[in-house]
């Protein structure tokens, strides 16, 4: 990004993405500070996707090594048991659960974010790719929703 952007957006964009990942601002406060700031609506956007993508990523791939971990992993292997046996008996559940984790995301409300949707996928027994994929697909949605609502907004203001 540094070599593609002037020096100005750089630094804004930086500041918007260190922001984002320090609680409580997320991204419903974030994305529209950028947009007034002359930040592109999908720069800022994709950034913030971006990171919760990456963040998805590393939970999805890494949440089998919390099984390790004594006493913590026992809990989560039967969380994740149980979730799974409820999947299966329960057809509608299992329908909705990609479109649940989807929406999740989508949500810009604090806690709603990949890291609760990555846990709540993979606790309930969802695929690890399916719960990535959700997730990829809640955060562009919803990334790029604020950003170009809050875009028109400043049109018509």
């Amino acid at each position: 990004m540094y070599l593609t952007l002037d020096e100005g957006i750089f630094a804004k964009v930086i500041v918007m993405m260190t922001a984002y990942v320090i609680p409580p601002a997320g991204k419903e406060s974030v994305i529209p500070i950028a947009v007034v700031a002359d930040v592109h609506p999908a720069l800022a956007a994709s950034s913030i996707a971006f990171i919760d993508i990456v963040t998805a990523l590393f939970l999805v791939w890494n949440f089998d090594h919390l099984k390790r971990v004594p006493v913590l992993g026992e809990t989560i292997a039967n969380m994740e048991r149980r979730g799974g046996i409820l999947l299966e008996e329960h057809s509608r559940m299992r329908r909705f659960a990609f479109t649940g984790i989807v929406i999740l995301v989508i949500i810009p409300f604090q806690g709603t974010g990949a890291v609760m949707a990555s846990i709540i996928g993979r606790i309930i027994g969802m695929d690890p790719y399916k719960v990535f994929i959700a997730i990829t697909i809640g955060a562009l949605v919803g990334c790029f929703a604020i950003a170009y609502f809050i875009d028109v907004i400043m049109l018509l203001v």
